[in-house]
């Protein structure tokens, strides 16, 4: 029982530390940063930081992990479908850019640390997984099954290409042009009509 609460009360101080360091990476950037300013964010002892994560370095790879994690069981849960492959598609795409909106303080940090530190990036790749979109994965092979979908293409080809597609839209739109939501919104939905239309196309030619 005793072992059960302390580890509980390990896992609440982990959770504590990294909210606090997103805040703080936040408002500072990584670089500005300070184990104690996390800390003290926190309320905790700064030497529980390397305690449990070794280093400013280490607490950042921890906050990706947990957002990877948090971010994959979110991908499991079904979004409303279309009634055509464009608005599913448009639905898929336009999920990805709210997820995205969302932790966009967070994408800043992880993105802007990771291209100037290659053996972050490295570490980063080792934990990313290119399997994050199972929902669409099934419904574009409903979508091959009736024509809509070259027989002969990936799936995982063209899932991949449009999450990245909606992330992009989102993290160059949005984070770097300034362009508000909306805006992307109408761009993903006339992406999604041609992106769509050209499969079709592709697979009534075959």
């Amino acid at each position: 029982m005793a072992k059960e609460i302390k580890k509980r009360d390990r896992q609440a101080t982990m959770q504590k530390l990294l909210d606090a360091a997103l805040e703080v990476f936040s408002e500072l950037g990584f670089d500005g940063a300070t184990t104690k300013a996390v800390a003290l964010k926190a309320n905790v002892t700064e030497s529980l930081i390397m305690k449990y994560f070794g280093s400013k370095r280490g607490l950042l790879l921890a906050l990706f992990e947990d957002f990877a994690a948090k971010r994959a069981e979110a991908e499991k849960i079904p979004y409303p479908p279309g009634k055509t492959i464009e608005e599913e598609i448009a639905h898929f795409m336009t999920r990805q850019m709210e997820m995205t909106l969302a932790t966009k303080e967070f994408t800043r940090i992880i993105l802007g640390h990771a291209s100037v530190d290659e053996t972050m990036r490295k570490e980063l790749n080792r934990k990313v997984s290119l399997d994050w979109h199972p929902v669409l994965k099934e419904r574009l092979k409903q979508y091959r099954e009736k024509g809509e979908v070259p027989a002969h293409y990936d799936i995982d080809a063209i899932v991949f290409t449009l999450g990245f597609q909606s992330f992009s839209a989102m993290y160059v739109g949005h984070m770097l042009l300034e362009m508000p939501p909306e805006e992307i919104r109408h761009r993903i939905m006339t992406f999604a009509q041609a992106y769509a239309a050209g499969l079709r196309a592709l697979a009534q030619s075959n």
